[in-house]
Protein backbone atom coordinates (compact mmCIF):
# COMPACT_ATOMS: atom_id res chain seq x y z
CA UNK A 1 0.00 0.00 0.00
CA UNK A 2 1.53 3.41 -0.83
CA UNK A 3 2.47 5.40 2.14
CA UNK A 4 0.09 8.60 1.62
CA UNK A 5 2.45 11.14 2.27
CA UNK A 6 4.34 10.31 -0.62
CA UNK A 7 1.78 10.54 -2.80
CA UNK A 8 -0.24 13.65 -1.26
CA UNK A 9 -2.06 15.89 -3.67
CA UNK A 10 0.29 19.12 -2.65
CA UNK A 11 -1.81 21.69 -3.62
CA UNK A 12 -5.02 21.22 -1.78
CA UNK A 13 -6.97 23.07 -3.76
CA UNK A 14 -9.42 20.23 -4.83
CA UNK A 15 -13.05 19.84 -4.05
CA UNK A 16 -12.63 16.70 -2.30
CA UNK A 17 -10.36 18.39 0.43
CA UNK A 18 -11.85 21.73 0.49
CA UNK A 19 -15.51 21.38 1.25
CA UNK A 20 -16.39 24.86 0.95
CA UNK A 21 -19.91 25.97 2.45
CA UNK A 22 -20.36 28.57 -0.28
CA UNK A 23 -19.50 28.87 -3.78
CA UNK A 24 -16.08 29.49 -5.01
CA UNK A 25 -14.39 32.95 -6.43
CA UNK A 26 -14.50 33.17 -10.06
CA UNK A 27 -15.24 36.15 -12.27
CA UNK A 28 -15.23 38.82 -9.69
CA UNK A 29 -14.32 42.67 -8.84
CA UNK A 30 -13.70 45.12 -6.35
CA UNK A 31 -14.09 48.72 -6.44
CA UNK A 32 -10.99 49.84 -4.43
CA UNK A 33 -9.51 53.34 -3.82
CA UNK A 34 -11.81 55.91 -5.57
CA UNK A 35 -11.51 59.80 -5.51
CA UNK A 36 -13.23 62.47 -6.89
CA UNK A 37 -11.68 61.94 -10.06
CA UNK A 38 -10.17 58.05 -10.21
CA UNK A 39 -10.53 54.63 -9.50
CA UNK A 40 -8.75 51.21 -8.75
CA UNK A 41 -10.90 48.21 -10.18
CA UNK A 42 -9.72 45.20 -9.23
CA UNK A 43 -10.79 42.05 -11.76
CA UNK A 44 -10.52 38.37 -11.32
CA UNK A 45 -11.21 36.03 -14.59
CA UNK A 46 -11.94 32.46 -14.12
CA UNK A 47 -9.82 31.38 -17.18
CA UNK A 48 -6.80 32.97 -18.94
CA UNK A 49 -6.91 35.36 -21.86
CA UNK A 50 -7.71 38.57 -23.30
CA UNK A 51 -9.88 40.27 -21.49
CA UNK A 52 -11.44 43.83 -21.92
CA UNK A 53 -13.11 46.23 -19.16
CA UNK A 54 -15.67 48.94 -20.40
CA UNK A 55 -16.98 51.92 -18.39
CA UNK A 56 -20.46 53.32 -19.50
CA UNK A 57 -22.08 56.76 -17.61
CA UNK A 58 -25.37 54.67 -18.44
CA UNK A 59 -26.72 51.37 -17.69
CA UNK A 60 -26.09 48.99 -21.07
CA UNK A 61 -29.57 47.20 -22.22
CA UNK A 62 -29.54 43.94 -22.95
CA UNK A 63 -29.81 44.24 -26.55
CA UNK A 64 -26.82 46.67 -26.32
CA UNK A 65 -24.96 43.64 -24.37
CA UNK A 66 -25.35 41.26 -27.15
CA UNK A 67 -22.17 41.14 -29.14
CA UNK A 68 -22.90 38.65 -32.01
CA UNK A 69 -20.01 37.56 -33.73
CA UNK A 70 -18.33 40.93 -33.42
CA UNK A 71 -14.57 41.08 -32.33
CA UNK A 72 -14.30 43.11 -29.27
CA UNK A 73 -12.86 46.30 -30.93
CA UNK A 74 -15.34 46.12 -33.31
CA UNK A 75 -18.17 46.06 -30.10
CA UNK A 76 -16.80 48.46 -28.48
CA UNK A 77 -16.76 50.67 -31.13
CA UNK A 78 -20.44 49.49 -31.95
CA UNK A 79 -21.28 50.95 -28.48
CA UNK A 80 -20.00 54.29 -29.43
CA UNK A 81 -20.13 57.64 -27.19
CA UNK A 82 -21.27 55.37 -24.21
CA UNK A 83 -18.17 53.98 -23.36
CA UNK A 84 -16.20 56.65 -21.46
CA UNK A 85 -12.99 53.91 -21.27
CA UNK A 86 -12.02 50.73 -22.30
CA UNK A 87 -8.74 48.68 -21.39
CA UNK A 88 -7.76 45.33 -22.63
CA UNK A 89 -5.49 43.35 -20.38
CA UNK A 90 -4.32 39.34 -20.46
CA UNK A 91 -4.95 37.75 -17.69
CA UNK A 92 -2.60 35.43 -16.57
CA UNK A 93 -2.50 32.10 -14.06
CA UNK A 94 0.67 33.51 -12.42
CA UNK A 95 -1.05 36.55 -11.02
CA UNK A 96 -3.88 33.74 -10.07
CA UNK A 97 -5.73 35.85 -12.99
CA UNK A 98 -6.28 39.18 -11.21
CA UNK A 99 -5.35 42.69 -11.88
CA UNK A 100 -5.46 45.95 -10.80
CA UNK A 101 -7.30 48.98 -13.48
CA UNK A 102 -6.30 52.32 -12.70
CA UNK A 103 -8.86 54.59 -14.54
CA UNK A 104 -8.82 58.36 -13.98
CA UNK A 105 -10.05 61.51 -15.97
CA UNK A 106 -13.33 60.51 -14.20
CA UNK A 107 -16.22 63.13 -13.21
CA UNK A 108 -17.08 63.99 -9.22
CA UNK A 109 -19.97 62.49 -7.93
CA UNK A 110 -20.53 60.12 -10.62
CA UNK A 111 -22.40 56.77 -10.91
CA UNK A 112 -20.53 54.40 -13.80
CA UNK A 113 -21.44 50.83 -15.31
CA UNK A 114 -18.54 48.65 -15.55
CA UNK A 115 -18.76 45.44 -17.75
CA UNK A 116 -15.90 42.89 -18.43
CA UNK A 117 -15.90 41.18 -22.13
CA UNK A 118 -13.85 38.41 -23.42
CA UNK A 119 -11.55 38.72 -26.30
CA UNK A 120 -12.65 35.37 -27.97
CA UNK A 121 -15.15 35.08 -29.98
CA UNK A 122 -16.55 31.33 -30.07
CA UNK A 123 -16.75 31.90 -26.33
CA UNK A 124 -20.48 31.12 -25.37
CA UNK A 125 -20.72 33.94 -22.53
CA UNK A 126 -18.57 37.13 -23.55
CA UNK A 127 -19.79 39.70 -20.95
CA UNK A 128 -18.55 37.83 -17.50
CA UNK A 129 -18.63 40.73 -15.74
CA UNK A 130 -22.12 43.21 -15.41
CA UNK A 131 -24.82 41.19 -18.03
CA UNK A 132 -26.79 38.68 -15.34
CA UNK A 133 -26.04 41.41 -11.82
CA UNK A 134 -25.49 45.25 -12.26
CA UNK A 135 -21.68 45.85 -11.36
CA UNK A 136 -21.63 49.89 -10.49
CA UNK A 137 -19.47 52.00 -8.32
CA UNK A 138 -19.88 56.15 -7.81
CA UNK A 139 -16.66 58.82 -7.34
CA UNK A 140 -17.02 60.53 -4.31
CA UNK A 141 -18.78 63.58 -4.35
CA UNK A 142 -17.60 67.62 -4.09
CA UNK A 143 -19.40 67.80 -0.89
CA UNK A 144 -16.62 67.78 1.87
CA UNK A 145 -18.63 68.36 4.77
CA UNK A 146 -20.65 64.72 5.28
CA UNK A 147 -18.65 61.37 5.40
CA UNK A 148 -19.79 58.19 5.73
CA UNK A 149 -18.22 54.76 5.94
CA UNK A 150 -18.36 51.22 6.96
CA UNK A 151 -16.62 49.38 9.22
CA UNK A 152 -15.78 45.65 9.39
CA UNK A 153 -13.25 42.80 10.09
CA UNK A 154 -13.02 39.00 11.27
CA UNK A 155 -15.02 37.40 8.20
CA UNK A 156 -15.35 33.63 8.13
CA UNK A 157 -18.58 32.71 7.15
CA UNK A 158 -17.46 29.28 7.36
CA UNK A 159 -17.00 28.59 10.74
CA UNK A 160 -20.11 26.42 12.65
CA UNK A 161 -21.72 26.82 9.16
CA UNK A 162 -22.29 30.55 9.87
CA UNK A 163 -24.21 32.63 6.79
CA UNK A 164 -23.23 36.40 5.11
CA UNK A 165 -26.69 37.75 6.36
CA UNK A 166 -24.63 40.63 8.04
CA UNK A 167 -23.56 41.05 4.73
CA UNK A 168 -26.51 42.07 2.89
CA UNK A 169 -27.72 44.03 6.02
CA UNK A 170 -24.39 45.91 5.22
CA UNK A 171 -25.00 46.49 1.74
CA UNK A 172 -28.38 47.45 2.54
CA UNK A 173 -26.88 50.48 5.51
CA UNK A 174 -24.56 51.91 3.29
CA UNK A 175 -26.99 51.99 0.06
CA UNK A 176 -29.05 53.91 2.39
CA UNK A 177 -27.06 55.91 3.78
CA UNK A 178 -25.08 56.81 0.26
CA UNK A 179 -21.85 55.67 2.05
CA UNK A 180 -17.99 56.78 0.43
CA UNK A 181 -16.44 53.53 1.04
CA UNK A 182 -16.36 50.64 3.33
CA UNK A 183 -12.78 49.40 5.54
CA UNK A 184 -11.83 46.08 5.87
CA UNK A 185 -10.19 45.97 9.13
CA UNK A 186 -8.26 42.69 9.68
CA UNK A 187 -9.15 39.06 8.74
CA UNK A 188 -10.96 39.35 5.92
CA UNK A 189 -9.97 35.32 5.44
CA UNK A 190 -9.52 32.57 7.89
CA UNK A 191 -6.63 30.73 6.36
CA UNK A 192 -6.37 28.35 9.83
CA UNK A 193 -9.65 27.64 10.22
CA UNK A 194 -9.84 24.10 11.57
CA UNK A 195 -11.24 22.23 8.69
CA UNK A 196 -9.05 23.76 6.19
CA UNK A 197 -6.19 25.14 8.02
CA UNK A 198 -3.44 25.19 5.29
CA UNK A 199 -0.33 25.07 8.34
CA UNK A 200 -2.13 22.00 9.40
CA UNK A 201 -2.16 20.76 5.77
CA UNK A 202 1.52 22.27 5.74
CA UNK A 203 2.72 20.12 8.73
CA UNK A 204 0.86 16.26 7.39
CA UNK A 205 2.67 17.15 3.85
CA UNK A 206 5.92 18.78 4.82
CA UNK A 207 8.39 15.55 4.35
CA UNK A 208 6.96 15.09 0.34
CA UNK A 209 7.06 18.89 0.42
CA UNK A 210 10.79 19.53 1.29
CA UNK A 211 11.82 16.66 -1.63
CA UNK A 212 10.73 20.08 -3.72
CA UNK A 213 13.12 23.20 -4.73
CA UNK A 214 12.19 26.20 -2.88
CA UNK A 215 10.73 28.11 -5.69
CA UNK A 216 8.77 25.11 -5.79
CA UNK A 217 7.45 25.28 -2.88
CA UNK A 218 6.59 28.84 -2.85
CA UNK A 219 4.61 28.59 -5.72
CA UNK A 220 2.87 25.44 -4.12
CA UNK A 221 1.86 28.00 -0.84
CA UNK A 222 0.49 30.76 -2.87
CA UNK A 223 -1.77 28.31 -4.18
CA UNK A 224 -3.23 27.49 -0.96
CA UNK A 225 -3.50 30.87 0.08
CA UNK A 226 -5.15 31.96 -3.12
CA UNK A 227 -7.79 29.27 -2.82
CA UNK A 228 -8.88 30.52 0.74
CA UNK A 229 -9.74 34.01 -0.90
CA UNK A 230 -11.72 32.29 -3.26
CA UNK A 231 -13.64 30.26 -0.63
CA UNK A 232 -13.78 33.28 0.94
CA UNK A 233 -15.01 35.78 -1.44
CA UNK A 234 -17.85 33.79 -3.40
CA UNK A 235 -20.99 34.32 -1.45
CA UNK A 236 -23.24 36.88 -3.70
CA UNK A 237 -23.90 39.23 -0.68
CA UNK A 238 -19.68 39.72 -0.11
CA UNK A 239 -19.02 40.12 -3.72
CA UNK A 240 -22.01 42.56 -3.80
CA UNK A 241 -20.30 44.87 -0.90
CA UNK A 242 -16.86 44.35 -3.21
CA UNK A 243 -18.63 45.70 -6.43
CA UNK A 244 -20.55 48.66 -5.12
CA UNK A 245 -18.53 51.10 -2.74
CA UNK A 246 -14.58 51.87 -2.67
CA UNK A 247 -13.12 49.40 -0.57
CA UNK A 248 -10.18 49.85 1.69
CA UNK A 249 -8.53 46.56 3.49
CA UNK A 250 -5.56 45.71 5.85
CA UNK A 251 -4.94 42.24 6.62
CA UNK A 252 -4.27 40.73 10.24
CA UNK A 253 -2.99 37.35 11.51
CA UNK A 254 -5.35 35.05 10.04
CA UNK A 255 -4.60 36.31 6.01
CA UNK A 256 -1.31 34.69 7.46
CA UNK A 257 -1.18 32.39 10.52
CA UNK A 258 -3.25 32.92 13.94
CA UNK A 259 -1.00 34.65 15.55
CA UNK A 260 1.68 35.90 13.23
CA UNK A 261 4.49 37.63 14.52
CA UNK A 262 4.03 37.14 18.36
CA UNK A 263 5.61 33.90 18.81
CA UNK A 264 10.01 33.83 18.98
CA UNK A 265 11.53 31.46 16.12
CA UNK A 266 11.66 28.52 18.56
CA UNK A 267 8.21 28.72 19.16
CA UNK A 268 7.33 29.04 15.30
CA UNK A 269 9.50 26.02 14.55
CA UNK A 270 6.94 23.85 17.51
CA UNK A 271 3.67 25.35 15.41
CA UNK A 272 4.28 22.78 12.55
CA UNK A 273 6.24 20.12 14.27
CA UNK A 274 4.79 16.72 13.87
CA UNK A 275 5.12 14.21 17.27
CA UNK A 276 5.78 10.86 15.60
CA UNK A 277 9.28 12.56 14.27
CA UNK A 278 12.73 13.92 14.69
CA UNK A 279 12.24 17.52 13.70
CA UNK A 280 14.86 19.65 11.83
CA UNK A 281 14.15 23.09 13.37
CA UNK A 282 15.81 24.82 10.40
CA UNK A 283 13.74 23.17 7.60
CA UNK A 284 10.79 23.53 9.42
CA UNK A 285 11.49 27.39 9.63
CA UNK A 286 12.47 27.34 6.04
CA UNK A 287 9.00 26.22 5.48
CA UNK A 288 7.40 29.00 7.88
CA UNK A 289 9.25 31.96 6.29
CA UNK A 290 8.20 30.82 3.16
CA UNK A 291 4.42 30.84 3.50
CA UNK A 292 4.74 33.95 5.15
CA UNK A 293 6.38 35.38 1.57
CA UNK A 294 3.48 33.52 -0.30
CA UNK A 295 0.51 35.00 2.08
CA UNK A 296 2.60 38.56 1.16
CA UNK A 297 1.91 37.83 -2.27
CA UNK A 298 -1.52 36.52 -2.38
CA UNK A 299 -2.41 39.56 0.16
CA UNK A 300 -0.87 41.93 -2.89
CA UNK A 301 -2.90 39.77 -5.56
CA UNK A 302 -6.47 40.36 -3.73
CA UNK A 303 -6.31 42.77 -1.29
CA UNK A 304 -3.56 45.33 -0.89
CA UNK A 305 -3.40 45.81 -4.76
CA UNK A 306 -6.68 47.76 -5.12
CA UNK A 307 -5.41 49.90 -1.84
CA UNK A 308 -3.74 53.61 -2.61
CA UNK A 309 -0.40 52.54 -4.38
CA UNK A 310 2.39 52.15 -2.00
CA UNK A 311 6.28 51.35 -2.42
CA UNK A 312 7.01 47.70 -2.92
CA UNK A 313 7.68 45.47 -0.08
CA UNK A 314 5.08 48.38 2.33
CA UNK A 315 1.58 47.81 2.92
CA UNK A 316 0.85 50.36 5.53
CA UNK A 317 -0.60 53.38 3.85
CA UNK A 318 -2.46 57.07 4.33
CA UNK A 319 -5.33 58.77 1.99
CA UNK A 320 -7.47 61.87 2.31
CA UNK A 321 -10.78 61.94 1.87
CA UNK A 322 -13.55 65.38 2.11
CA UNK A 323 -13.00 66.48 5.62
CA UNK A 324 -10.55 63.40 7.27
CA UNK A 325 -7.50 61.77 7.07
CA UNK A 326 -6.92 58.25 7.38
CA UNK A 327 -3.69 56.50 8.42
CA UNK A 328 -3.54 52.09 7.83
CA UNK A 329 -1.55 50.27 10.05
CA UNK A 330 0.25 47.21 8.86
CA UNK A 331 -0.02 45.16 12.41
CA UNK A 332 1.31 41.45 10.32
CA UNK A 333 4.11 42.33 7.73
CA UNK A 334 7.16 43.91 10.00
CA UNK A 335 6.02 42.40 13.42
CA UNK A 336 8.64 40.77 15.13
CA UNK A 337 8.28 39.07 18.63
CA UNK A 338 11.21 37.13 18.94
CA UNK A 339 14.06 40.05 20.06
CA UNK A 340 17.47 38.64 18.68
CA UNK A 341 15.81 39.07 15.11
CA UNK A 342 14.15 42.46 16.12
CA UNK A 343 17.35 44.07 16.69
CA UNK A 344 19.39 42.34 14.21
CA UNK A 345 16.92 44.21 11.78
CA UNK A 346 15.95 47.17 13.34
CA UNK A 347 19.10 48.09 15.48
CA UNK A 348 20.37 47.11 18.90
CA UNK A 349 18.34 49.08 20.74
CA UNK A 350 14.92 48.40 18.77
CA UNK A 351 11.73 47.99 20.92
CA UNK A 352 9.25 48.40 18.19
CA UNK A 353 8.35 45.47 17.53
CA UNK A 354 4.51 45.52 16.01
CA UNK A 355 5.02 48.23 13.02
CA UNK A 356 8.52 48.12 13.24
CA UNK A 357 11.10 51.31 12.94
CA UNK A 358 10.54 52.48 9.20
CA UNK A 359 6.47 52.23 9.27
CA UNK A 360 6.99 53.92 12.85
CA UNK A 361 9.12 56.76 11.32
CA UNK A 362 6.32 57.23 8.59
CA UNK A 363 3.07 56.84 11.00
CA UNK A 364 4.77 60.12 13.37
CA UNK A 365 5.62 61.66 10.37
CA UNK A 366 2.47 61.83 8.63
CA UNK A 367 0.66 62.82 12.48
CA UNK A 368 3.41 65.88 11.68
CA UNK A 369 1.99 67.02 8.74
CA UNK A 370 -1.77 66.90 9.73
CA UNK A 371 -3.29 69.67 7.25
CA UNK A 372 -4.97 72.59 8.81
CA UNK A 373 -8.26 72.03 7.42
CA UNK A 374 -8.59 68.19 8.42
CA UNK A 375 -11.30 68.08 11.00
CA UNK A 376 -10.83 64.20 11.63
CA UNK A 377 -8.17 61.84 11.88
CA UNK A 378 -8.88 57.98 11.70
CA UNK A 379 -5.82 55.68 12.29
CA UNK A 380 -7.00 51.93 11.16
CA UNK A 381 -5.28 49.48 13.75
CA UNK A 382 -5.93 45.97 13.01
CA UNK A 383 -5.53 45.08 17.10
CA UNK A 384 -7.70 48.00 19.14
CA UNK A 385 -5.20 49.95 21.34
CA UNK A 386 -7.98 49.09 24.40
CA UNK A 387 -10.25 46.50 24.96
CA UNK A 388 -9.40 43.31 27.20
CA UNK A 389 -8.26 43.81 30.77
CA UNK A 390 -4.59 44.60 31.11
CA UNK A 391 -4.13 41.20 33.90
CA UNK A 392 -5.51 39.21 31.25
CA UNK A 393 -3.24 39.89 28.24
CA UNK A 394 -0.43 39.91 30.84
CA UNK A 395 -0.81 36.29 32.03
CA UNK A 396 -0.79 34.76 28.72
CA UNK A 397 2.19 32.54 29.84
CA UNK A 398 0.04 31.05 32.41
CA UNK A 399 -3.66 30.73 30.26
CA UNK A 400 -1.79 29.24 27.44
CA UNK A 401 -2.58 31.54 24.73
CA UNK A 402 0.45 33.11 24.24
CA UNK A 403 0.38 34.45 20.64
CA UNK A 404 -3.35 35.58 21.00
CA UNK A 405 -2.41 38.26 23.73
CA UNK A 406 0.71 38.97 22.04
CA UNK A 407 -0.80 40.43 19.50
CA UNK A 408 -2.26 43.23 21.68
CA UNK A 409 -0.95 46.78 22.00
CA UNK A 410 -1.97 46.62 25.96
CA UNK A 411 1.11 43.41 26.42
CA UNK A 412 3.68 44.73 27.90
CA UNK A 413 5.96 43.93 25.43
CA UNK A 414 4.40 46.44 22.80
CA UNK A 415 4.17 49.04 25.99
CA UNK A 416 6.68 51.24 24.30
CA UNK A 417 5.79 51.50 21.03
CA UNK A 418 2.28 51.74 22.07
CA UNK A 419 3.12 55.01 23.72
CA UNK A 420 5.01 56.50 20.99
CA UNK A 421 2.20 56.67 19.17
CA UNK A 422 -0.16 57.86 22.06
CA UNK A 423 2.08 60.33 22.41
CA UNK A 424 2.47 61.53 18.88
CA UNK A 425 -1.71 61.12 18.53
CA UNK A 426 -2.47 63.18 21.75
CA UNK A 427 0.20 66.18 20.79
CA UNK A 428 -1.73 66.55 17.45
CA UNK A 429 -5.00 66.19 19.02
CA UNK A 430 -4.64 68.90 21.62
CA UNK A 431 -2.88 71.20 20.05
CA UNK A 432 -4.49 71.34 16.31
CA UNK A 433 -8.05 70.59 18.20
CA UNK A 434 -8.44 67.44 15.82
CA UNK A 435 -10.38 64.71 16.99
CA UNK A 436 -8.82 61.09 16.62
CA UNK A 437 -10.40 57.81 16.46
CA UNK A 438 -8.49 54.37 16.49
CA UNK A 439 -10.33 51.79 14.08
CA UNK A 440 -9.96 47.80 14.79
CA UNK A 441 -11.68 44.30 14.41
CA UNK A 442 -9.79 41.36 15.85
CA UNK A 443 -11.77 40.47 18.89
CA UNK A 444 -14.78 39.31 18.63
CA UNK A 445 -16.85 41.69 20.14
CA UNK A 446 -17.46 45.81 19.34
CA UNK A 447 -16.75 48.23 21.81
CA UNK A 448 -15.77 52.34 21.74
CA UNK A 449 -13.81 54.02 24.61
CA UNK A 450 -12.77 57.62 25.25
CA UNK A 451 -9.15 57.67 25.98
CA UNK A 452 -7.71 60.85 28.09
CA UNK A 453 -4.66 62.30 29.47
CA UNK A 454 -4.47 65.18 31.90
CA UNK A 455 -1.74 66.53 30.12
CA UNK A 456 -3.33 66.74 26.99
CA UNK A 457 -6.93 68.23 27.94
CA UNK A 458 -8.58 69.15 24.85
CA UNK A 459 -7.72 66.23 22.90
CA UNK A 460 -10.34 64.32 21.44
CA UNK A 461 -9.09 60.49 21.12
CA UNK A 462 -11.81 57.54 20.80
CA UNK A 463 -11.44 53.23 20.24
CA UNK A 464 -13.87 51.81 17.75
CA UNK A 465 -13.89 48.37 17.34
CA UNK A 466 -15.90 46.37 15.05
CA UNK A 467 -15.89 42.34 15.26
CA UNK A 468 -17.02 40.34 14.05
CA UNK A 469 -18.90 40.37 10.60
CA UNK A 470 -19.53 36.73 9.93
CA UNK A 471 -17.84 34.81 12.47
CA UNK A 472 -19.12 33.58 16.08
CA UNK A 473 -18.99 36.46 18.59
CA UNK A 474 -17.10 35.75 21.97
CA UNK A 475 -18.93 33.93 24.24
CA UNK A 476 -20.82 35.93 26.59
CA UNK A 477 -18.69 34.92 29.16
CA UNK A 478 -16.07 36.88 27.41
CA UNK A 479 -18.23 40.56 28.85
CA UNK A 480 -15.91 39.56 32.37
CA UNK A 481 -12.89 40.48 30.64
CA UNK A 482 -14.03 43.20 28.63
CA UNK A 483 -12.42 46.27 29.95
CA UNK A 484 -14.77 49.34 31.70
CA UNK A 485 -12.61 51.94 32.59
CA UNK A 486 -8.47 52.71 34.01
CA UNK A 487 -5.26 53.37 32.96
CA UNK A 488 -2.99 51.94 30.39
CA UNK A 489 0.12 50.39 31.92
CA UNK A 490 3.67 50.84 31.09
CA UNK A 491 5.38 47.77 32.72
CA UNK A 492 3.98 47.08 35.54
CA UNK A 493 3.59 51.14 36.31
CA UNK A 494 0.37 53.11 35.43
CA UNK A 495 0.66 55.97 32.72
CA UNK A 496 -1.18 59.23 32.26
CA UNK A 497 -3.60 57.59 29.63
CA UNK A 498 -7.07 57.08 31.24
CA UNK A 499 -9.58 55.07 29.04
CA UNK A 500 -13.36 55.03 29.81
CA UNK A 501 -16.21 52.54 28.17
CA UNK A 502 -18.89 54.47 26.04
CA UNK A 503 -20.88 51.50 25.11
CA UNK A 504 -20.36 47.86 23.89
CA UNK A 505 -21.78 45.58 21.12
CA UNK A 506 -21.79 41.66 21.51
CA UNK A 507 -23.00 40.26 18.03
CA UNK A 508 -22.09 39.66 14.88
CA UNK A 509 -21.55 43.40 13.31
CA UNK A 510 -20.34 46.05 11.27
CA UNK A 511 -20.29 49.97 12.05
CA UNK A 512 -21.10 53.02 10.20
CA UNK A 513 -18.69 56.18 11.39
CA UNK A 514 -20.51 58.99 10.60
CA UNK A 515 -19.44 62.78 10.79
CA UNK A 516 -20.60 66.31 9.41
CA UNK A 517 -19.53 69.53 9.31
CA UNK A 518 -22.36 72.30 9.50
CA UNK A 519 -22.93 75.41 7.49
CA UNK A 520 -21.68 77.06 11.08
CA UNK A 521 -18.04 74.97 10.56
CA UNK A 522 -19.38 72.73 13.95
CA UNK A 523 -18.11 69.26 13.78
CA UNK A 524 -20.54 65.99 14.86
CA UNK A 525 -19.26 62.53 14.87
CA UNK A 526 -21.56 59.08 16.13
CA UNK A 527 -20.97 55.50 15.72
CA UNK A 528 -23.42 53.02 15.07
CA UNK A 529 -23.48 49.09 15.31
CA UNK A 530 -25.91 47.01 13.42
CA UNK A 531 -26.04 43.55 14.15
CA UNK A 532 -28.22 40.48 15.13
CA UNK A 533 -30.75 39.94 17.99
CA UNK A 534 -30.59 36.03 19.13
CA UNK A 535 -32.71 35.23 16.55
CA UNK A 536 -30.60 36.30 13.02
CA UNK A 537 -33.69 37.45 11.79
CA UNK A 538 -33.35 40.08 13.72
CA UNK A 539 -31.13 43.30 13.29
CA UNK A 540 -30.67 45.65 16.26
CA UNK A 541 -27.96 48.61 16.38
CA UNK A 542 -26.90 51.18 18.87
CA UNK A 543 -25.71 54.30 18.33
CA UNK A 544 -23.02 56.16 20.14
CA UNK A 545 -22.98 59.80 20.15
CA UNK A 546 -18.69 61.06 19.73
CA UNK A 547 -18.64 64.13 19.45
Amino acid sequence: MPNYLETAKLDFHGMEERRWTGPRLRNATIVGHTTTSSTRLWVRTRKEGKYHLILCENRLTLDDLEIGNKNANEYIEHLGDNVIYTHMHNFRNATDRTHVFDIDTLSVGTRYYYYVISNRVSEDDRVIIGRQVLHSFKTISSDISSLVFGLYSCHDPHKNNSDTLPWKRMYSVLEEQEADFVIGGGDQVYVDKSETDIWKWLTKIKKDLLKKTKPEIYKIMQSWYQDVYRGYWGFPDVRRVHRSFPNYMIWDDHEIMDGWGSRTRSELSNEIDTWYEWEIPKDNLMLADTMFEAAKTVYGQYQHGHNPPTAKGVFDFQLVQKHSELYFMDMRGKREFDEERLRQRDGSSATDRVLGKHQLARLLDWLNKISAGTRIIYIVSPVPVVHWTGFVVNTADVLGIKDDLRDEWDHETNHIERNKILDAVFKVSDEKGIPVAFLSGDVHMSAAYRLMNNNYRKARVFQITSSPITRPPAPKIASIILSDAGYLKTGNVFSDYQYKRLGKFHSRNFCVLNSQVSDKGYLTVDVTFHGEAEDRNEAREKQIILI
